[in-house]
């Protein structure tokens, strides 16, 4: 459950180094406890036991993916709270709740402990982690470390001890001992993920309803409008059994043109969007075709479109991150362009753990689950010649929509 803090490699000396011993994590009897902090009250003596109040993430990692959005959020903190919403909700096996897109929160966090990052270790580029912190825990202590340090100076002479009463431990490494996060996803927040679906304790595992809070709390905060959709006939058997239909088909293209890599040949591009507007043209008032720069619009208006999204496209990278603010709708869905041959789990993962479809787009074909390709990092995979017919992914997106519209 813990590690040594160090960045992670794949070599058998990194592994190794990387196994805790007593200095990450010990345990002492009561008996011990008392012996080490616990004052005789009938002597007059004091208990040096320190108590924090409040409920504390630890993250337990170094720097080495904390200052990615993508990791940051939609791997570490999904993961997190995926496990803190499931460890204090009532255990439910019935189809309902697995459809509950409003399950009762779990209790606030009262801060976040980063022990082995300094200020900007946790902070990616683009502002968004910290955006993401305070927009959804706008209440939220952040220790990092040099906080750290000071708790481990003032009770370096062992004499006295640091209580927190409910701590939350997030630690990577640790992570990828796990048989689903290291044989299958390669995505920490699925070891959480599966323990608690498996115990029937993520309600709403099958549209995100445990994530809802989180992704509220950024609509919010943001001013976002999420996307109307369709009443669903409450007289049909499946309707409490089903997402809406979204009112709009709103298909956002996130472009990586204007980046430094992964991204389309130039042609490819703009016969992709040609392909988009003319589907978006042909089924009329209904359909609605956004192309953005993320980096290029502030970040309240990247939520904001999240908010209204449907199908979200683009070639892997950091933008798709923004599924995870997407409203959940039957329709929902992510887009993801591949170098052919290439394919990693991150947005596939996530977009599935959220109730969403996804599929991975190798020039003029593409793939779903149950059928995905293996994880492969081919040569152009971070290049910029990554061909992509505009064709076939308009026809995708247009089958894909069919589809799930004739569900009702």
């Amino acid at each position: 459950m813990t590690s040594t803090p160090l960045p992670a490699f794949n070599t058998p000396e990194n592994i190794a180094a990387r196994e805790p011993n007593a200095q990450q994590m010990d345990f002492v009897t009561p008996e011990e406890a008392q012996a080490r902090w616990g004052g005789k009250s009938q002597l007059g003596e004091i208990n040096r036991v320190l108590s924090i109040e409040g409920n504390t993430f630890f993250i337990n990692d170094p720097d080495q993916f904390l200052g990615h959005y993508y990791h940051f959020v939609g791997e570490l903190f999904f993961g997190a709270w995926t496990f803190w919403a499931g460890a204090w909700s009532t255990p439910a096996n019935d189809p309902q709740s697995a459809f509950d897109l409003s399950p009762p929160p779990p209790p606030h966090i009262d801060r976040v402990i980063f022990p082995h990052a300094d200020a900007q270790g946790w902070r990616d580029d683009t502002g968004f982690n910290a955006y993401f912190l305070r927009a959804v825990f706008p209440s939220l202590n952040v220790e990092i470390k040099d906080d750290w340090e000071d708790r481990i100076i003032v009770t370096a002479t062992k004499d006295r001890a640091w209580h927190f009463p409910v701590v939350l431990i997030a630690d990577r490494s640790a992570s990828f001992r796990g048989s689903i996060c290291g044989s299958e996803t390669q995505r920490t927040a699925s070891e959480a993920f599966e323990i608690m679906r498996s115990q029937h304790q993520l309600l709403g595992h099958h549209v995100g309803g445990w994530w809802q809070p989180v992704r509220k709390a950024m609509w919010d905060f943001a001013s976002a409008v999420p996307s109307p959709v369709r009443r669903v006939d409450p007289d049909t058997e499946l309707s409490n059994l089903l997402l809406p239909m979204p009112e709009k088909i709103v298909i956002t293209y996130i472009s990586r043109q204007g980046g430094a890599r992964r991204k389309l040949r130039e042609a490819d591009h703009v016969d992709l969007v040609a392909a988009l507007e003319a589907l978006v043209a042909r089924k009329g008032a209904g359909w609605e075709l956004l192309v953005i720069q993320a980096e290029q619009i502030p970040k309240d208006e990247q939520i904001q479109v999240a908010a209204r999204t449907t199908i979200l496209l683009g070639v892997h990278g950091n933008g798709l991150t923004h599924l995870v603010f997407t409203r959940p709708t039957r329709a929902s869905a992510v887009v993801e362009l591949f170098y052919p041959g290439g394919f990693a789990h991150d947005y596939h993962w996530t977009a599935r753990a959220l109730g969403m479809d996804h599929y991975a787009v190798w020039n003029d074909t593409y793939m779903t689950h149950p059928d995905e390709p293996e994880v492969n990092y081919p040569e152009g995979f971070q290049g910029n010649e990554i061909p992509v017919n505009g064709a076939t992914v308009a026809r995708l997106i247009e089958e894909h929509v069919d589809k799930r519209a004739a569900e009702a």
